[in-house]
């Protein structure tokens, strides 16, 4: 049974959506595995499913081994069905082709000390994992500490 990432939707697409306390999307919490959640104040790296930031969306707070036990609102796969990403400049992330980290690796360096700048990736189709292609995820941010 695949894991459900309750997340915002935008480009128009609907979706369910879970509300925390803050009006913001969480994503559900797995029984096992990484912990996904979603708040506008602590949100720091969205994952979209199309480019230029259209489809769903979730929020990456955290290391994910694979992606295949996750699922879209609209129950399309989580694996391999990133297109754009935004981070901010106080985050590193590395996009993983293959699950447990492994396989071509792109990633986007910590550049500065606190959140506020954001980095936008329109389109993943022009990095080493590519567009659509990638299975883990790794997230750190100063932030968080």
């Amino acid at each position: 049974m695949s894991r459900m990432l309750r997340t915002a939707a935008v480009a128009g697409v609907g979706a369910a959506l879970a509300l925390g306390a803050a009006g913001t999307a969480r994503a559900a919490e797995p029984a096992t595995g990484p912990k996904l959640q979603a708040k506008a104040a602590t949100c720091y790296v969205w994952a979209y499913q199309l480019k230029n930031f259209g489809g769903q969306r979730a929020c990456l707070t955290g290391n994910i081994k694979n992606l295949a036990g996750y699922t879209w609102p609209n129950g399309a796969s989580a694996d391999n069905s990133f297109s754009s990403l935004t981070v901010d400049k106080a985050c590193q992330v590395q996009l993983f082709q293959y699950k447990n980290y492994t396989g071509a690796v792109s990633t986007w360096k910590r550049t500065a000390h606190l959140p506020g700048a954001v980095r936008k990736d329109t389109t993943l189709s022009n990095n080493k994992v590519g567009d659509n292609r990638t299975s883990s995820v790794k997230v750190y941010c100063a932030a968080d500490v």
